[in-house]
């Protein structure tokens, strides 16, 4: 499963379906496995770079145990910057 939390000083809650976030917004990912898994999360931005967002550091496998909620970032959040644009979030398990 897979959950983008939006984070507004101490208020949090899940974004909707197609909601349209802003420059500024704070956001993060709760993901969680049915069975162990390896995991892998990369972010596409608009001007086709991609960034891995899990694992980080050197860990060259991400081995997740089953049912065990992965906050993405780990601590704080992802804040949205200029320039806009879609952002695609591919998760691989």
């Amino acid at each position: 499963s897979l959950r983008a939390v939006l984070k507004n000083g101490k208020n949090e809650r899940p974004i909707l379906e197609n909601e349209t976030l802003h420059s500024g917004d704070h956001i993060y990912f709760v993901m969680r496995t049915s069975q162990a898994a390896c995991l892998y999360v990369v972010l596409f931005a608009p001007d086709g770079s991609a960034e891995v967002l899990f694992p980080q550091g050197d860990e060259k496998l991400a081995r997740v145990p089953p049912r065990c909620p992965i906050r993405i970032p780990a601590t704080d959040t992802f804040y949205l910057q200029n320039p806009a644009g879609l952002q695609d979030l591919r998760i691989v398990a």
